[in-house]
């Protein structure tokens, strides 16, 4: 499997990255690189759908070791493409995650009270991009509802839909990462956590609660 770090970076640009992804001008590299075996390239040989083609590309790569995303960047940074930028960027935010990722931080499980009934002290005013990927796949295929509570439309859902077809759980990630990207710091761990109790959504409040850095 990927590692945290890449299994992060992949999941918040998903959608950008299916958009923009130059197949035709990487695909070559890429079986080079023996990133994807015959069989499935074979399989992407009959998606005829360009941005279909490229979600299945990215599914495939979810599943490899540690490290298959990062040279899939870099080997998108080298290639012939105006879109080689977005391949860079791929890595710097990559780097940028296993950063936060290696800061020591508090593990709430590990802390011991005098009375056991006092909780630990939760910053909800932190933001709440962290959280995103630590939380979306328990939202999963009810995103739709927290969605709505974050003044999304239909017409909106259903572009989520489109955009990122038969998996909620991708579907939930790019409406948080896009609602982040909108808000910036306003997106509190807070507003979050209010919206997905407003949602119905209690079970994914209470682990949102329970989570730290």
């Amino acid at each position: 499997m990927l590692s945290e770090a890449e299994e992060s970076v992949l999941t918040s640009n998903y959608v950008n990255i299916s958009k923009d992804l130059p197949y035709d001008s990487l695909i070559g590299e890429i079986k080079a690189n023996k990133i994807i075996d015959d069989y499935e390239s074979a399989e992407l040989d009959t998606i005829s759908h360009p941005i279909k083609r490229n979600k299945s590309l990215l599914d495939k790569l979810r599943k490899k070791p540690s490290g298959t995303f990062v040279l899939f960047c870099k080997l998108y940074s080298n290639v012939r493409s105006v879109q080689s930028q977005q391949g860079a960027d791929l890595l710097r935010k990559i780097q940028d995650e296993k950063a936060k990722l290696a800061r020591p931080g508090t593990d709430l499980n590990h802390i011991t009270y005098e009375n056991s009934n006092r909780q630990p002290a939760v910053d909800l005013d932190e933001p709440a991009k962290p959280y995103i990927k630590k939380i979306y796949r328990d939202i999963g295929v009810d995103w739709p509802k927290l969605a709505l509570e974050l003044d999304y439309s239909q017409n909106d859902i259903k572009r989520f839909k489109v955009d990122t077809q038969n998996d909620s759980n991708e579907q939930c990630a790019a409406m948080l990462y896009d609602y982040q990207r909108k808000h910036g710091s306003s997106f509190t761990k807070s507003k979050l956590e209010k919206a997905l109790r407003e949602s119905d959504l209690g079970e994914a409040a209470d682990k949102l609660l329970k989570l730290s850095l």
